[in-house]
């Protein structure tokens, strides 16, 4: 199986994939084991089964140029922007901020009842722009960057991307994520997600391959190619 939108946690649970950590020896078992260990805890199920993986990823979520927590709340960025007397968020969409927070809380567990979606709710309204009938010009990051707001909307896409940002910019970032009603959810885009058929019958052969994913010179690829590695040593390069 290729692609970053088959249901992989389906097909585990039902066996229809290979857990492939019965096969992680040799090269595959190093090139694992090179993998940031966040990054590498996604891949494994809760009794150390690996029946997906990913070679490189991009992440989401909002930033921020201002000393925060990179764990917030919705409570916490009401709390900090008046704190700070800054403006929450640069310019975002008050939909934007409800589906992001309800869409990942809903898949962590994190949203206990109707009360919780209400209060996304009422937060997103309160504090993003009504999406208007025709366009309007988004103000770009100057604004930003000298502290008028909290939190900005943000892709990471490689490091390379990372920075140049840094420094066109000249500021650091913490990356926040979406906050919700728990906290932030840090949110990745897997690519180049793949997995083997249960019932295939070449098991080895097909886990070689994919170790190969995993190698140093095509993660090297990935890093230059617009997509962060999962490999830590080559994303630090």
């Amino acid at each position: 199986y290729y692609g970053n939108y088959f249901d992989y946690e389906y097909y585990a649970s039902n066996g229809i994939t290979l857990d492939m950590s019965q096969y992680m020896t040799g090269d595959f078992k190093e090139n694992f084991d090179k993998i940031a260990p966040n990054i590498r805890d996604l891949m494994l199920d809760s009794e150390g089964g690996c029946y997906t993986l990913f070679s490189s990823y991009q992440m989401e979520g909002y930033c921020s140029a201002l000393d925060v927590d990179s764990n917030m709340s919705i409570d916490d960025v009401k709390r900090v922007s008046e704190e700070l007397g800054v403006t929450m968020f640069c310019n975002e969409w008050a939909i934007s901020l409800a589906t992001n927070a309800i869409q990942y809380d809903i898949n962590n567990g994190n949203i206990k009842n109707s009360e919780d979606i209400q209060k996304i709710l009422e937060f997103a309204f309160d504090n993003g722009i009504e999406v208007p009938k025709g366009t309007v010009a988004m103000e770009g990051m100057n604004r930003f960057n000298v502290g008028d707001y909290l939190l900005w909307r943000w892709s990471c896409f490689s490091p390379i991307e990372l920075d140049c940002s840094l420094r066109d910019y000249d500021t650091s970032f913490t990356y926040v994520g979406y906050p919700s009603v728990a906290g932030s959810n840090h949110v990745i885009i897997p690519f180049g997600r793949v997995a083997v058929s249960a019932n295939t019958e070449y098991p080895e052969v097909c886990c070689e391959f994919i170790s190969f994913l995993l190698d140093d010179e095509v993660q090297d690829i990935s890093n230059m190619s617009g997509t962060i590695p999962v490999n830590d040593e080559c994303m630090r390069k």
